[in-house]
């Protein structure tokens, strides 16, 4: 019974922990891309 019950925690805490590597993918992700594109516009516009 309480095997049980911590093989049930582990199923949350594993799908928590993949939702928090998606987040971080994610606004890692955005970040990234809104620099290059944040560099791309100064970069025009000095120009």
């Amino acid at each position: 019974m309480k095997g049980r019950q911590y093989m049930k925690n582990q199923k949350i805490i594993q799908k928590i922990t993949n939702y928090i590597d998606t987040i971080l993918k994610y606004i890692n992700y955005i970040t990234y891309n809104g620099l290059f594109i944040l560099g791309r516009f100064v970069w025009i516009s000095a120009d």
